[in-house]
């Protein structure tokens, strides 16, 4: 009964192509110290023992190939009218391949060098090096069944190679790995990835070109009304704009420079200078070494407005000395600064009066040995004012001074001529440029 559920169980498996996984198939490999390795092979490969010299055997897995004239299988290939024949027979008259494979050659004549690992779907391979006793094991049984060295070897090599794993080369590793389909797939990613970075591109510049056009018409607007605040929020986003859209024309150094003299407005400090200096002095006359320091460091990073003459100095480039004669309770004052924006102004002419906004950078006071305030200048904070409008905001009346109206006209002219390289590169990157030139002068 339990004969007849086997067989149909069998029959089942091979039918529906479960064989593999269903049916078990015995394995029997011989070992180098003439053991044989027997066990059910399983759906991959395993590493068995051998009990006589504990050498490890390589057994492949079940055969998942139909039978061929020298492997064995369990396995029905061909159509299923095919399969259902070769299955039906094998209920009626029985599994009598291996049979007669046994009665043809006896077990106990057969020499397992005969081609065994041929034959047997196992083949079986040595991992790790022979113990002593395992040699001393293979060589009695070579003597004991006349086996040569030479014969050993050459089995070991036929089993071998016939459990070899080919490997592929370097080049059609690549060749599959860039293969056309995902060579297409990854040239349709980057052209897709371009594509999008490309739209969102043109409309950032659609964009920054109308904030451009419509904060110029703001800033121009408040520029005649003399608005101070919306001024500064305008040129703000006109020049970001101006930015995004890398402009470097003449419109556009024109709002940087409005910019940069509307914020030195904003920054301009409360700080009476001459009072601050006069301060270091006690009522009889003498110098207080402490109060002049403490002076000095409340001066440094205070803007403040310069309406006189440059001295260019022949030690640096761009270095000038400013000509300010103020002398406080006995103590000259140096002023010192170096500024590519001041030599744009002084490029033709030795000396030329100036009017600009700067930052103290450095300020060192006097002392007994030396009483003179010597004062440094920031070059990158230098701003140069080209408007009527920033002048009566830093305190200055350009309509009753025929000379601050010819400065400013020059300077305007310069603003609008120099390269953008001049204006000082620290910038904001916001801001916007005034468009007419009426509105700078």
């Amino acid at each position: 009964m339990f004969s007849l559920l086997a067989k149909l169980a069998k029959a089942k498996s091979r039918l529906f192509g479960s064989a593999p996984e269903s049916i078990p198939v015995p394995f029997e490999v011989p070992c180098d110290c003439g053991h044989r390795v027997t066990g059910i092979r399983r759906t991959s490969y395993q590493i068995a023992v051998c009990s006589a010299c504990q050498s490890s055997v390589y057994v492949l897995p079940v055969n998942v190939y139909p039978t061929t004239r020298r492997i064995r299988s369990e396995v029905v290939d061909g159509p299923v009218l095919e399969r259902v024949g070769t299955v039906v027979r094998d209920l009626v008259r029985g599994d009598t391949s291996r049979e007669a494979d046994d009665s043809q050659e006896p077990r106990s004549v057969r020499k397992p060098q005969d081609s065994e690992g041929l034959r047997d779907y196992g083949a079986a391979v040595d991992l790790k090096p022979k113990s002593r006793k395992s040699k001393r094991s293979a060589g009695e049984d070579v003597s004991s069944t006349g086996d040569t060295a030479e014969d050993k070897e050459a089995e070991l090599i036929a089993v071998a190679q016939l459990v070899r794993i080919p490997r592929t080369g370097f080049l059609t590793r690549m060749r599959r790995f860039f293969s056309p389909t995902r060579v297409l797939a990854l040239a349709g990613c980057v052209i897709l990835c371009f594509t999008g970075f490309w739209t969102v591109h043109q409309r950032k510049l659609e964009q920054a070109r109308k904030v451009w056009r419509l904060e110029m018409d703001r800033a121009e607007t408040a520029l005649k009304q003399k608005d101070l605040n919306t001024l500064g929020e305008s040129l703000t986003l006109a020049v970001r704009a101006a930015k995004a859209l890398s402009r470097t024309d003449e419109e556009s150094r024109v709002a940087e420079s409005l910019l940069r003299q509307t914020e030195a407005v904003q920054q301009l400090t409360s700080v009476d200078l001459v009072s601050q200096l006069s301060n270091v002095v006690s009522k009889e006359g003498t110098l207080d070494v402490a109060k002049a320091g403490n002076v000095a460091d409340g001066l440094r990073g205070q803007r403040f407005a310069f309406d006189l003459v440059l001295k260019r100095q022949t030690s640096r480039a761009n270095a000038f000395q400013l000509d300010f004669p103020l002398i406080v309770e006995d103590m000259a004052v140096d002023m010192f600064a170096s500024s590519s924006v001041l030599a744009s102004c002084v490029s033709g002419t030795p000396e030329a009066n100036v009017f600009f906004t700067a930052c103290v950078r450095e300020c060192h006071p006097p002392d007994s040995a030396n009483r003179r305030w010597e004062l440094v200048l920031d070059g990158i904070s230098c701003t140069l004012v080209t408007t009527e409008f920033h002048a009566e905001q830093l305190g200055f009346d350009p309509r009753n001074s025929t000379s601050l109206q010819s400065i400013l006209e020059s300077q305007a002219k310069i603003v609008r001529s120099v390269h953008d390289s001049v204006i000082d590169s620290t910038l904001p990157t916001e801001g916007f440029a005034n468009s007419g030139k009426e509105a700078i002068q």
